[in-house]
């Protein structure tokens, strides 16, 4: 992998920074807190996403950034001949993350982006975070003091830190293997005992219900018993019931004998009514008539006197109707109808006279409004002449006067004809009103005179006395009422005579069938007691095989269960056999994936693997010692005068170039396709005499980085190392 540079955007201490990264070997130089170490986390943020440092992702956010303010990360860069540009944002939040290639559509996204930057670059991301970009933290962590620290730096190296997840996946799946619970030996005896026990009773029961007659038998031979003991008890009752029906017999033919008589009795007293009744009718017909024109005689009297008395009194209405009282006639009113000083009762001349003073009023209506609009037209100032015949004011002085003057007598004339016609107005609606009441009553009257005329001969006197026309009415109704009474009692008793023989007729007929039916009580009885003891016998049997049934029932159930139960304890023992087998595998595989086992072997070749490299890099580096990696994860220093210690025991200049080398043979071992590595301040624990000897480390790098074509970044602080660099870059504490 090629970097070609990188752009910061208010990303932890930088506000804006953007440099381009050369080829060879480059120095990122700068002083403490300038935010050097950020730009290798900002590298590994926009290679993988994920967070350089402790906190949240949004931790990077520069805090004097303005709110809102963009705070994102840019970063080119080129393997196996693909180049490519990712952009990732902090803030806004929304924006997504930009990956353009060169020749290929830009993806967006953090899903689409961190698979794709992997694949380019043909690693994963735990080796970008541990062999290609190294912490400062993380560089001498090979050296720690501690066995365990220095075993979690090469798990984590080579790639074996995650089988202590698997470690506790497998501790999770041991712990959620079950206990299985089986019955003791004495409980699974005991099972066994009672399933044999039940069998055999099971088998025994089955056995003596086969040898019986089959239930469906016994229930019929029961039931064909019980109907011959119900039919013996039917004909007991038949003949129980003839006794009854005898009686009822001879009380029936008694009661019909007796309704016999009375129907004879009664057919005569109905003879002799009708007789008598024949007699009385001409004397009934001749009473009733009389009496009808005894009530017309009486009505056509009672009319006469009714209309007789509303005659005097309309007579007397149509006398008493008032006449209105005549308008006086003033000055040239005349009366054109009736000579003068008659007083006027026709309504026709009432209404002349009323449209006579009509007709005077509107004249008189006329020379007001004239004489007025004459005395306002010459009343103005400033009129010189009649607007209508131009004649002068002066001429019509007199003129205009004399209307004034009488302008006055016009209007009390016109006040009096419209007064005077609207009193003979009304004059004339109350003589029609009065002429109206009086034709009215003389229409009533000449009704009732007309009426009473009609009734003039209609009345006939009735001869005879009124109680005896009555008395003769009532007898023969009497006689009539009694006679249909008694043909209702005769035709009540001539049914029950019908009913009685019907009944007779019917006891007959059903005592003869019962006595054909009822056979002899002895036979019966013999019969009887025959059913009985069929039923004794045969219902024994039957209840004796219906609890075989249940016994049989109850002892398949409890066979049934005793088997499950059986079946379950070997499925127990069974399940308990599985599950310890299945305990041994996890606990091997979880042993095996210990950190003592197959982790620290692997670690240990991974060593061993690294180590002629190193030595290889050490040789480069003109170091006077080689190393051997050992069976406690560490390095033994080997020195040509045969002196050996472990490496955690060299000087502070031989481990900065041991550590060196350890990571160039780790990253060219793990990622030699990749041709890359940074590393953060290797030099921060040297002291000036240490540092001017690390001149000849760096030339060395610097050659083996021009002969392979290999890109490697260091962060420093001290200024003095700059010249022994292809490139560096300069970061500043204003930045």
């Amino acid at each position: 992998m090629r970097a070609h540079s990188l752009e910061l955007t208010n990303f932890c201490q930088h506000e804006h920074f953007e440099t381009t990264l050369a080829p060879g070997l480059t120095a990122i130089i700068g002083p403490n807190g300038s935010g050097k170490s950020n730009l290798l986390g900002g590298i590994l943020f926009a290679l993988t996403g994920e967070n350089p440092n402790a906190g949240n992702k949004e931790d990077n956010i520069r805090q004097t950034a303005a709110s809102g303010a963009c705070s994102s990360v840019a970063f080119s860069f080129s393997h196996a001949g693909t180049s490519a540009r990712v952009v990732r944002h902090l803030r806004p939040a929304a924006t997504k993350t930009v990956l353009e290639i060169a020749g290929a559509p830009t993806v967006s996204g953090d899903r689409q982006v961190n698979p794709l930057i992997l694949e380019i670059l043909g690693v994963d991301a735990e080796l970008l975070k541990n062999i290609v970009i190294v912490q400062q933290s993380e560089l001498f962590g090979f050296l720690a003091k501690t066995p365990a620290r220095r075993a979690e730096t090469f798990r984590k190296l080579f790639g074996v830190a995650r089988a202590a997840e698997v470690y506790d996946f497998l501790g999770e799946r041991l712990r959620e293997i079950p206990d299985i619970v089986c019955p003791t030996p004495e409980e699974y005896q005991e099972i066994r005992t009672d399933l044999a026990r039940d069998e055999a009773t099971l088998v025994a029961a089955e056995q003596r219900l086969s040898a019986l007659p089959r239930e469906i038998e016994l229930e019929a031979e029961v039931f064909a018993a019980q109907q011959r003991i119900a039919e013996c008890d039917t004909r007991d009752s038949m003949r129980r019931n003839a006794v009854q029906l005898l009686q009822q017999l001879e009380s029936a033919r008694a009661e019909y004998a007796a309704a016999l008589r009375d129907e004879a009795v009664m057919a005569d007293n109905a003879a002799v009514l009708e007789r008598e009744i024949a007699s009385c009718r001409p004397k009934a017909d001749a009473a009733r008539d009389a009496l009808a024109r005894l009530d017309v005689y009486r009505g056509i009297r009672v009319r006469e006197e009714e209309l007789r008395s509303r005659e005097v009194a309309i007579a007397a209405a149509l006398s008493a109707v008032p006449q209105p009282q005549q308008p006086p006639l003033v000055g040239d009113e005349i009366n054109y109808n009736e000579s003068a000083g008659v007083p006027c009762r026709q309504p026709e001349a009432a209404r002349g006279t009323a449209q006579k003073l009509s007709a005077l009023a509107a004249t008189t209506e006329a020379a007001v409004k004239t004489a007025t609009q004459l005395v306002n037209t010459f009343e103005r100032d400033g009129v010189a002449a009649c607007p209508l015949c131009t004649t002068p004011t002066e001429s019509l002085q007199d003129v205009v006067a004399a209307a004034k003057a009488e302008l006055p007598q016009l209007q009390e004339s016109l006040r009096a004809y419209e007064s005077r016609a609207r009193a003979w107005f009304e004059y004339e609606q109350a003589l029609q009103r009065a002429a109206e009441t009086s034709r009215a009553h003389e229409s009533a009257l000449a009704s009732i005179r007309a009426e009473l005329a009609s009734l003039a001969g209609l009345a006939e006197e009735v001869s005879g006395s009124e109680d005896d026309l009555r008395g003769a009415v009532r007898t023969y109704t009497y006689l009539v009422d009694g006679l249909a009474a008694l043909k209702n009692q005769l035709r009540e008793v001539s049914g029950r005579v019908v009913g009685l023989r019907e009944k007779i007729s019917a006891t007959e007929s059903t005592l003869a069938e019962l006595t054909t039916n009822a056979r002899d009580g002895d036979a019966d009885a013999a019969t009887r007691a025959e059913a009985a003891g069929t039923i004794a016998r045969a219902g024994g049997l039957l209840s004796e095989a219906r609890e075989l049934a249940r016994t049989v029932s109850a002892f398949q159930a409890r066979v049934r269960v005793l088997a499950a139960a059986l079946e379950t304890a070997d499925a127990a023992f069974a399940a308990r056999r599985s599950n310890a087998i299945k305990r041994q595998r996890v606990a091997d595989m979880r042993d095996l994936v210990h950190f003592q086992a197959a982790p620290r072997f692997a670690v240990q070749c991974g060593l061993q693997r690294i180590q002629p490299v190193m030595n290889g890099m050490l040789d480069m580096f003109d170091a006077e010692f080689r190393v051997t990696a050992d069976e406690g994860l560490s390095f033994m220093a080997d020195f040509p005068d045969g002196r050996r210690q472990p490496a955690g025991r060299l000087s502070a200049g031989q481990k900065v170039v041991l550590a060196i080398s350890f990571r160039l043979a780790l990253n060219l071992t793990a990622a030699e396709d990749l041709g890359f590595m940074a590393m953060d301040e290797p030099t921060a624990y040297l002291d000036e005499r240490h540092i001017a000897g690390f001149t000849p480390v760096l030339a060395r790098m610097r050659e083996f980085a021009d002969s392979h074509g290999f890109q490697c970044i260091l962060i420093t602080h001290e200024q003095t190392l700059a010249p022994l660099f292809d490139s560096v870059v300069a970061v500043h504490t204003a930045d």
